[in-house]
């Protein structure tokens, strides 16, 4: 389903295809599918879209210098995360906006809880949630915690950022061509390492359970 509030309309453009080819595209206007990093998240949240497994298959694989897929172990972070870091995200949960233009459709700056961040599955508790971007990236999506001053809000995600990222979560997948990697998106998240060389073509696709 694709989120529409208020009329507002931000929908899938070219992130609607069933298999979506991530080709590390050099073209300036280009975030998701660019050579340059991408943060920890997880698909599917910024247009509420449910996404169980995401299957990651390298379809060419170059001389590379970098472009790992980065890897969290979610459900173990969440769990280890320090007690006043839980609970805020716990009271407040986060919102975010689309800002990549060509991936969306349609881009209106506006933030929306189009996913909720706190969520449960057979009493097991899993987030839906990105990273933000460093302030030298370019930008796909940015996130902040609802209800809270900015100065505060980015204080939060700073520190989920390096909560997620610490080693003892962390993995860097070194892609050969023909590796297929199947993700939990429910308690992993997943991102990508910035790289020069090419190719790196990796094909994505998104799967729902159908209870």
């Amino acid at each position: 389903a694709l989120y529409d509030e208020d009329n507002k309309n931000v929908n899938y453009g070219n992130g609607t295809e069933p298999v979506f080819h991530i080709n590390g595209d050099p073209a300036p206007d280009k975030v998701l599918c660019s050579t340059g990093s991408l943060p920890l998240h997880t698909d599917g949240l910024i247009l509420g879209n449910k996404v169980d497994v995401v299957v990651l298959y390298a379809a060419e694989i170059g001389q590379l210098n970098g472009g790992e897929t980065t890897i969290c172990d979610a459900k173990t972070a969440i769990r280890d995360m320090p007690r006043d870091l839980y609970e805020v995200i716990r009271a407040h949960e986060c919102e975010f906006v689309a800002l990549e233009k060509g991936y969306f459709s349609k881009v209106n700056g506006k933030y929306s809880k189009a996913t909720k961040t706190v969520n449960y599955i057979d009493g097991e508790e899993f987030w839906q949630i990105a990273m933000n971007f460093l302030p030298h990236e370019k930008t796909a999506c940015a996130g902040r915690v609802a209800g809270l001053e900015e100065s505060k809000s980015t204080n939060i995600m700073e520190r989920l950022r390096a909560h997620f990222t610490d080693p003892k979560y962390f993995y860097r997948h070194r892609w050969t061509k023909g590796d297929l990697l199947l993700l939990d998106n429910r308690f992993c998240f997943h991102g990508r390492e910035a790289f020069h060389g090419s190719p790196r073509v990796l094909y994505n696709v998104n799967v729902e359970f159908q209870v």
